[in-house]
């Protein structure tokens, strides 16, 4: 079973709630420790591939700011004494960020499906320390 099933039965584990197969719980699991420590654990078996693609996120976020940044610098500069150091110094951020390829294999592995999926549970458990 590779990790994209994983996370699918992982959520699909979490949120059964059908009589037929399984007696009905609480959605909140407010007093039910069991089912909070069971999302505790679930998290924590995807909680890297999720902090890449949120690294990845706010890093592409920067760097769109830094373009736009740049941009203006280079439409506005005065004398090209400082430029090669200027396009240094965004290269080396550029170079810094989380390659594409890395943060599309845990998007991958953990779809944003279960993403929201997860950040529902952890809401309504109250689990706030996960949830943000």
């Amino acid at each position: 079973m590779n990790k994209y099933h994983r996370s699918l039965a992982i959520v699909e584990s979490l949120s059964l709630n059908d009589v037929s197969n399984c007696n009905l719980i609480q959605r909140s699991a407010l007093h039910l420790t069991a089912k909070a420590s069971c999302l505790k654990l679930a998290f924590e078996m995807v909680k890297a591939e999720i902090d890449v693609i949120k690294q990845a996120l706010v890093q592409i976020h920067e760097k769109k700011k830094r373009d736009k940044d740049k941009k203006e610098k280079l439409a506005s500069r005065e004398n090209d004494d400082d430029l090669d150091e200027l396009l240094e110094n965004y290269k080396n951020l550029d170079n810094e960020m989380i390659k594409e390829v890395d943060w599309k294999a845990a998007s991958y592995n953990v779809p944003i499906e279960v993403h929201v999926e997860l950040l529902k549970l952890c809401f309504e458990a109250k689990m706030w320390t996960e949830f943000d």
